[in-house]
């Protein structure tokens, strides 16, 4: 949970940082007359914030470069060579995704995931997540469901490539209709003629338990909708489960 806070304050720090600066500046040359300063560690202080922001939202490096300002687009390939990111001026101010996949693991059981986002503010995203595993007992099978919700950033946004992090909760039926702080990354790579690859890996952690969720999916786009096929690996309590996905995607 402090981590998800601390994400928090970053993004909330992103359009206040050229104000901090300009005022730590002038904050500088003010206590710089006072001989009880300490000019090195307020120097080393700012090379900290700045070694941080930079790492987990924006280097100063970046901040004249197209990714500084990309915008989202409707739906990928909506523009011919670019996916999620547009340099033009003129795009979308938001974007709602939802997907559904249906897998079936080495058993021949089939199961369902179904998730949602709302990408926002250009850099922003707020997750859900619904999945229905199954389980093998004797003498009947039963199911789990993991649900949650994540809080995602977007680092990289350029036309081709795109990564984000983000931090959230997670539920689940096991252990014991738990709770837990669940972190995840991501990246989506767009090759040429409409096709894209993108790998995502879950972790959410209950104490003494993880559950690590991984996907690998291979999509091939067709104006609003996403048609994909990939790998997924679900890691809970004891079991460990591969699949392979089949799902579709809808962009609005």
């Amino acid at each position: 949970m402090k981590n998800f806070v601390l994400l928090v304050l970053m993004i909330l720090y992103l359009p206040a940082r050229p104000a901090i600066q300009n005022n730590y500046r002038e904050n500088l040359n003010i206590t710089s007359k006072d001989p009880e300063n300490n000019p090195l560690k307020d120097f080393f202080y700012w090379i900290f914030t700045e070694i941080t922001y930079g790492i987990f939202i924006e280097s100063f490096l970046e901040h004249d470069t197209p990714m500084h300002d990309a915008s989202l687009t409707p739906y990928p390939y909506f523009n011919a060579g670019e996916g999620n990111y547009t340099y033009e001026k003129k795009a979308v101010p938001f974007r709602f995704e939802i997907a559904v996949n249906e897998a079936m693991d080495y058993q021949h059981s089939f199961f369902s995931n179904i998730r949602g986002k709302f990408r926002f503010g250009k850099r922003l995203e707020i997750a859900g997540f619904y999945t229905k595993l199954p389980q093998h007992t004797t003498p009947q099978n039963f199911f789990l469901t993991q649900t949650g919700f994540m809080l995602n950033y977007h680092r990289i946004r350029t036309k081709r490539f795109d990564m984000w992090y983000g931090f959230g909760m997670m539920f689940s039926d096991a252990p014991t209709h738990s709770s837990g702080f669940a972190f995840n990354v991501g990246g989506e790579w767009f090759l040429h003629k409409d096709f894209s690859v993108d790998a995502s890996i879950k972790w959410a952690n209950f104490d003494p338990e993880t559950i690590r969720n991984t996907r690998i999916n291979l999509n091939y786009f067709v104006g609003h909708w996403r048609l994909q096929t990939g790998l997924q690996y679900y890691k809970f309590m004891s079991e460990r489960r591969s699949s392979i996905a089949f799902g579709l995607k809808y962009y609005f």
